[in-house]
């Protein structure tokens, strides 16, 4: 009978759940979504009319579309034109998540945000008072009634520069985060700058900056889940 070293069965153990822990791991990627930006957001308008304008047709041909006539076919022509604008304008972001330390590294990188002014607190006398504590009430209420329009003044001038120090913070955050840009030509850009994110926004509005932003705080955060294509739980199940 051989005698088994229990050391070895541990080594060759150890050894083999780290050969695979580095296979597995060496095939690892950092998470990332899809975000998907239209350039001409301004044809939804038309496109609405349009639509409006089909139902008046169909309504007025009992018959269907079909039997609504040139009306109809010179709407629906110029809806699939539409579309086709639409289609083209499509940009496809990929964005990946960026860690505490990366975040923090482009908030050194842009600066302290603006200091919040001292609160300014309005004087209260005790309902069990002296007359000089009333005196002395009255004198704190002037000072403070004279501060309060400076105060409201520096605080809204405040809320105005954090928000912008946010939107700096923000555009630096997604320019980090963008892997890739497709375009519908078939063109590809692998980085953006925060001029032309700057741009972006002004063209197509915050909201297209929210879902960059959103994008990678959710590959962050949130655990993706591919689903089987094609329905094919479902057709697992069905054959069990």
């Amino acid at each position: 009978m051989n005698d088994v070293d229990p050391s070895a069965s541990e080594s060759i153990a150890a050894d083999f759940e780290g050969d695979a822990f580095d296979d597995w791991i060496g095939g690892a990627t950092v998470s990332k979504r899809s975000v998907a930006i239209y350039g001409k957001p301004g044809l939804y308008a038309e496109y609405q009319e349009l639509e409006r304008e089909l139902e008046r047709i169909e309504a007025e041909n009992k018959g269907g579309g079909e039997m609504a006539g040139s009306g109809f076919a010179k709407v629906t022509a110029r809806m699939a034109e539409i579309y086709d604008e639409w289609i083209e304008s499509k940009s496809t972001w990929i964005v990946r998540a960026l860690d505490d330390d990366q975040t923090k590294e482009l908030e050194a990188e842009l600066g302290e945000g603006p200091l919040k002014p001292d609160e300014l607190v309005e004087p209260v006398l005790p309902a069990k008072h002296t007359e000089n504590q009333a005196k002395a009430h009255t004198l704190k209420m002037r000072a403070y009634e004279e501060a309060k329009p400076l105060h409201d003044e520096a605080v809204k001038e405040h809320e105005a520069a954090n928000a912008e120090y946010v939107t700096q913070l923000n555009l630096r955050i997604i320019a980090e985060a963008v892997e890739r840009i497709d375009f519908a030509n078939g063109r590809v850009q692998h980085s953006i700058t925060v001029e032309r994110l700057l741009s972006l926004k002004k063209k197509l509005g915050e909201r297209q900056l929210l879902k960059l932003i959103n994008a990678s705080q959710l590959a962050l955060l949130a655990e993706p889940e591919i689903h089987a294509p094609f329905s094919q739980d479902s057709s697992e199940t069905d054959q069990t």
